[in-house]
């Protein structure tokens, strides 16, 4: 799975992340090697809404998986 990043200049491969984390606004996504504290992905107006995204982005990782 690939997402795009909120600004729509970088493509993120989801092979290789090994965490999602919706902290405060932002999401960000890290891996043990080359983003390992974590880059942002996005920003959104509330902690709520950030949390909805994570949400969402988990529901289409699972529909992948099946």
């Amino acid at each position: 799975m690939i997402i795009v990043n909120q600004e729509r200049t970088k493509i993120i491969n989801f092979e290789r992340i090994t965490e999602i984390t919706a902290s405060g606004k932002k999401i960000l996504v890290g891996d043990d090697i080359f983003i390992p504290k974590g880059e942002e992905i996005a920003t959104y107006k509330t902690e709520e809404r950030a949390k909805e995204v994570l949400q969402e982005i988990t529901e289409k990782i699972c529909e992948g998986s099946n």
